[in-house]
């Protein structure tokens, strides 16, 4: 988590925290105005603190704070079952 943090500054703008999560600047704005996000509305700019930022990117991972992805057992059962059934087809 901290990485993705990693030299950004105190206080992210719209823009900043839009590039940092990958999402679209009307997503990120959509964001900014949920009712759970940390924002800092200081005349027209909307602001948010890196550390409430950072608490918030916590809160909202899986519950055990990972932000990698599950081991894709999963994803290779499905492979197998998908050969079978085009092995079964012909």
């Amino acid at each position: 988590m901290d990485k993705l943090l990693e030299g950004l500054p105190n206080v992210l703008n719209a823009k900043e925290v839009s590039e940092c999560l990958g999402i679209s600047r009307a997503s990120t704005y959509d964001l900014f105005h949920s009712e759970d996000f940390p924002a800092l509305h200081v005349n027209a700019r909307l602001l948010v603190t890196k550390e409430n930022f950072r608490k918030w990117l916590i809160a909202h991972t899986n519950k055990a704070g990972l932000t990698e992805e599950p081991p894709r057992q999963e994803k290779k059962e499905e492979a197998q079952c998908l050969c079978y059934f085009i092995d079964e087809r012909g």
